[in-house]
């Protein structure tokens, strides 16, 4: 644990870690092994969410655990998806647009994607890619351990960091997308500021990881698209000082206040000590 916790803390400290624990799958019989679940019984959502276990691999990872954050991530490497690289939605065809390795919205127990639908369509979402990207990134540079890397590179390459390059949309943030909100689609889906960070700080530890291998034109192309696209968000997501939730609340002028935007300063592709960050 951290030093100078006090009793009380150490024991919340060693709480969390264990539930934390306890929420990965260890089943080998099919493409589970390593999922780590949203909730645990009695909640209602034990199913693995790309994001969820994004910021579960963060914990582990900074906890200490490699073992459970390398299983973690190789799930997301190995499970099921592609699904919706392309769909039929209200007589039109979108979706991803290229096949993609990790799930655009979560994956049953088995290790297979799969989204919910209702009547404005299914939750597709793309922070997903940047967040695996931003969490492969801190396993790697913390464990020392690059032999992920090693053994799957052209999937990292060519489905999760070219997948977000492609995505991105005319005015330099990603596409719109249902993201952390799940708003799901059918005009419902916006151009949030967060799927665009966590774009930009993915693209930014693929850079490393890139340079790292000597993969040189990857790596300068990833870096420009992170720079581009966290310029795009001060572009289009900012009134003033103030960082909004996606490009469509500002434009309407309300309801565009959201605590998920604090990312920007907490990975630093804003200044977490200027002007933006006070004011946001």
């Amino acid at each position: 644990p951290p030093s100078g916790l006090s009793a009380a803390e150490r024991t919340v400290y060693r709480t969390a870690e264990a539930v934390l624990r306890m929420g990965q799958v260890w089943e080998t019989t099919d493409k589970s092994k390593g999922q780590i679940l949203a909730s645990l019984p009695p909640g209602m959502w034990a199913t693995a969410w790309p994001r969820d276990m994004a910021y579960s691999i963060a914990a582990l990872v900074r906890a200490g655990h490699f073992d459970e954050a390398r299983a973690a991530l190789a799930f997301l490497l190995q499970a099921e998806a592609n699904g919706y690289k392309t769909f039929e939605h209200n007589g039109t065809q979108v979706g991803v647009g290229a096949d993609y390795r990790i799930s655009v919205c979560r994956y049953w127990g088995r290790g297979m994607e799969e989204s919910d639908w209702n009547e404005d369509g299914p939750n597709v979402e793309f922070d997903g890619f940047g967040l695996f990207l931003w969490v492969l990134g801190e396993y790697v540079r913390a464990s020392g351990d690059a032999t992920i890397l090693d053994a799957h590179w052209a999937t990292i390459r060519d489905e999760v960091a070219n997948v977000l390059v492609g995505l991105r949309a005319g005015n330099g943030m990603i596409r719109p997308d249902s993201s952390i909100w799940e708003v799901h689609w059918n005009g419902r889906q916006k151009q949030y500021a967060y799927t665009s960070l966590a774009a930009a700080i993915g693209l930014c530890e693929a850079s490393r990881m890139a340079e790292a291998r000597g993969a040189t034109s990857e790596a300068t192309a990833w870096a420009q698209a992170a720079r581009d696209i966290a310029a795009a968000v001060r572009t289009h997501a900012l009134d003033g000082d103030f960082l909004a939730q996606s490009v469509e609340e500002l434009a309407g002028d309300a309801g565009y206040v959201d605590a998920a935007v604090v990312e920007a300063f907490r990975w630093q592709l804003m200044d977490p000590a200027g002007v933006q960050a006070k004011a946001t």
